[in-house]
């Protein structure tokens, strides 16, 4: 089914799943936490200490071939201690869902040019 819908409409709700380092306010220093997806309006953060749903953070992560660091404002929609009721996935989480305060226009570009990618590259493979 998605296979029929536009690149530009699909990019608009896909979540990518990716796998980098990632650095935000409040992590503890030792504590990995990594970006396990993204969409274009926000992204899932794995980590075994999820910060409190509404808490505002600032995220650290950069994405394969783009030079710049992308550092955006962020607030806490769901994490592993919210009730099961209010998480997206079924499931126990080990992480942290975010939602982005505000993009840079050069940034929104970025996301959605690697979100754009990956749908081609996927649909290649299919074919």
């Amino acid at each position: 089914m998605t296979a029929t819908l536009p690149e530009q409409e699909l990019a608009q709700f896909f979540r990518v799943p990716i796998f980098m380092p990632v650095d935000y306010d409040g992590r503890p220093m030792l504590m990995t936490a990594r970006l396990a997806n993204l969409s274009q309006n926000g992204c899932f953060i794995a980590t075994p200490s999820p910060l409190a749903v509404g808490t505002k953070i600032e995220l650290r992560f950069q994405l394969p071939g783009v030079r710049e660091l992308i550092v955006v404002s962020c607030t806490v929609r769901w994490s592993r201690g919210s009730p099961q009721s209010q998480r997206p996935v079924g499931g126990r989480a080990l992480g942290m869902g975010l939602e982005f305060d505000g993009l840079s226009r050069a940034q929104r570009t970025h996301i959605k040019s690697f979100i754009r990618r990956f749908i081609t590259e996927m649909r290649a493979r299919k074919s």
